[in-house]
C-alpha cells in the first residue's frame, strides 16, 4: 500500500493544484488589466481610494498616488515598474 505525501495532514497534490489554481487566476486577472490597459494595484484611477474621516489629512498629491503606476492608471507604467 503506498503512503500519500501529506504536509500537516494535507495531501501534496491538493496543495500542487491549489497552488497551480492560484497562478493561473493571477495570469487571467492580470490578462484583464493588460487588455483594459489600466493599471491592476489602483484599478486604473491613479490613486488608491481611502475611507477618510475628519481625522485624516491629506497633504499632497504624492502622498496617496498609486505607487505601482506612478499615479498614471497606466498598464504600461504598472508594467515597468519594479512591483
Amino acid at each position: 500500500m503506498s503512503k500519500e505525501r501529506t504536509i500537516g495532514g494535507i495531501p501534496l497534490n491538493f496543495l500542487n493544484k491549489w497552488f497551480s489554481w492560484k497562478e493561473d487566476d493571477e495570469q487571467k486577472r492580470l490578462e484583464k488589466w493588460r487588455e483594459r490597459g489600466a493599471c491592476p494595484a489602483c484599478s486604473g484611477r491613479g490613486f488608491n481610494p481611502m475611507i477618510l474621516n475628519e481625522f485624516m489629512y491629506l497633504g499632497a498629491y504624492d502622498d496617496y498616488k498609486c505607487f505601482s503606476c506612478n499615479g498614471s492608471g497606466r498598464w504600461e507604467d504598472w508594467e515597468q515598474a519594479d512591483h
